[in-house]
């Protein structure tokens, strides 16, 4: 709300509690109760935009860091395995050495 609504909003809710504390003193509760929560809803919006959003931020980040780390670890199978085939020729080629 812009400042000058917000005072437009003030004035008015004064002036509506005024006159049904003049006609009934049982009305000004239910006035104020809903003057809040009007007052509360243009705080609690903005907030729970800005949540969500943080929210979809962190999802992205997260969902790249998996795909970052899934990388890394194909990367690592595809080396152990180089290493796993490098070490089984080394075995073989030194059983082939000690059999001659």
């Amino acid at each position: 709300m812009k400042p000058e609504n917000i005072n437009k909003a003030i004035t008015s809710v004064v002036v509506v509690t005024a006159g049904a504390a003049v006609l009934e003193a049982a009305l000004v509760p239910g006035i104020i109760l809903g003057a809040s929560t009007v007052a509360a809803s243009s705080l609690v919006v903005p907030l729970f935009d800005y949540t969500v959003r943080k929210i979809c931020k962190i999802k992205n980040k997260t969902s790249e860091l998996r795909e970052h780390i899934n990388d890394i670890v194909d990367e690592v199978e595809k080396e152990s395995v180089k290493v796993g085939e490098e070490v089984a020729v080394n075995v073989v080629e030194k059983m082939i050495v000690a059999s001659l």
